[in-house]
């Protein structure tokens, strides 16, 4: 069996070839190859943002699932859909590339349910300059059902030749989420929970909300969405974290080239540091 394209439907096949460690049948790299290497010494995507990655003890853990809430308001119907924070995942990933790119650049990131997927401009991003060929290690999953979601999550978060799997799963439950935390560990990588609403009680390791730092709203759904998917400023909230007494917010952005991300400088400090030169 060849895998042709990297845009696969969930079948018995895909998950014996995830939890056989061979995600990439037809190449010569064997899941052999893969697991007689050194292992990682990352246990963290960094954000390279200090203040973030002082509160996380260097980024986000590898081996652990995180949840993140990031959706739209339709206050019309009172409706939420769900945005993915897909230029703040790919920067983490491809930090996480860039440091350790030995270990990690022959494993696969997987982006599950159609809703999630990103595009292949962002694709591109987060592969520039690296060794890492997405169409070859990105696999875009489209489960049809709940139970075939969750089946593709586990199945991709126990092998230890995926990095990273991100998908929708604001319908699973205490049980559901548990046996990912179970099976984010024995893989190793890292599993990004995406939800729409507030999970109390839920297990993660840390858990966040993302929201669209604009000044205005958006003056209809459509466009709402639209804009949402491209933007490129957040206010970034810590929920929950070990060691993490207080909630923590951070207004972060993009910079103007590739995926690299910053803490938005607020207009007191920089009114601030005016004064001080101008003494």
């Amino acid at each position: 069996m060849k895998a042709t394209r990297p845009i696969i439907s969930v079948s018995e096949s895909l998950q014996l070839l995830l939890q056989s460690g061979s995600l990439w049948l037809g190449e010569k790299t064997s899941s052999t190859d893969l697991l007689s290497e050194k292992n990682s010494t990352q246990t963290a995507a960094p954000f390279l943002i200090p203040e973030i990655d002082l509160v996380l003890d260097g980024g986000l853990a590898l081996g652990q699932i995180h949840e993140w809430r990031s959706f739209f308001l339709d206050k019309s119907v009172q409706t939420k859909t769900l945005i993915p924070p897909h230029l703040i995942l790919c920067s983490l990933f491809r930090n996480l590339l860039q440091q350790d790119s030995a270990s990690n650049s022959k494993k696969v990131i997987i982006w599950i349910g159609k809703e999630c997927w990103p595009s292949v401009h962002l694709l591109n991003l987060l592969c520039q300059n690296l060794d890492y060929d997405w169409q070859r290690q990105v696999l875009l999953i489209d489960p049809q059902s709940k139970q075939e979601r969750l089946s593709a999550f586990r199945s991709c978060l126990s092998s230890k030749a995926v990095l990273a799997t991100v998908g929708d799963a604001s319908s699973f439950n205490l049980i559901a989420t548990r046996q990912l935390q179970f099976a984010a560990r024995t893989g190793g990588g890292m599993g990004i929970l995406l939800r729409r609403e507030e999970s109390s009680g839920l297990p993660a390791y840390t858990k966040w909300v993302v929201e669209p730092a604009l000044a205005h709203p958006p003056s209809s759904p459509l466009k709402g969405i639209r804009a949402l998917s491209s933007i490129v400023s957040w206010n970034l909230s810590l929920l929950k974290a070990p060691g993490l007494t207080t909630p923590q917010t951070w207004e972060i952005e993009l910079e103007k080239t590739g995926l690299l991300l910053k803490q938005k400088q607020q207009l007191p400090s920089i009114i601030e540091n005016r004064k001080s030169h101008a003494a």
